[in-house]
C-alpha cells in the first residue's frame, strides 16, 4: 500500500488502520492502550515518543518496517506475527467490547484469571 509521503506519523497510523479493518479499540487494545490514546496519536493532539509503542503499533499493523509509518529513509524491520511482550503487559488490556479487562498474574492460585 503506497502511504502518501506528506501524511503524519499518526495520519499514516490511521490511514494503515482502517485499510485492514480494524477499529480503533482494537489497535489499541493490541498495544494495551486505550482508543483515547489512539485518537490523540491519529490526530496529532499527540506525539508518538515511544519506540517500544512504535513497534508495538507496526506489528499490530502487519507493517514490515518503521519507515512506513516514520516517513524516515531509515530502514528498520519490525518483528511480525505473534504480538510480543512490549504491546500485551500480563496486567490489563481492552476486550473486543471497549471495556479493560485486567489480568492477575501470578501468585498461589491466581494466575490466568480475569477481573473486570
Amino acid at each position: 500500500m503506497d502511504i502518501p509521503a506528506e501524511l503524519s506519523m499518526g495520519e499514516k497510523i490511521k490511514v494503515l488502520r482502517e485499510s485492514r479493518g480494524m477499529s480503533r479499540p482494537v489497535l489499541a487494545g493490541l498495544c494495551n492502550r486505550g482508543p483515547d490514546w489512539l485518537k490523540k496519536i491519529e490526530t496529532g493532539e499527540r506525539e508518538l515518543r515511544s519506540h517500544t509503542l512504535l513497534l508495538a503499533l507496526a506489528a499490530a499493523l502487519q507493517v514490515g518496517d518503521l519507515s512506513a509509518i516514520t516517513g524516515t529513509n531509515t530502514s528498520t524491520p519490525v518483528p511480525l506475527g505473534r504480538l510480543s511482550s512490549c504491546c500485551r503487559s500480563d496486567r490489563e488490556g481492552w476486550a473486543s467490547n471497549g471495556s479493560l479487562v485486567r489480568v492477575i498474574a501470578g501468585g498461589r492460585g491466581n494466575e490466568g484469571r480475569a477481573s473486570w
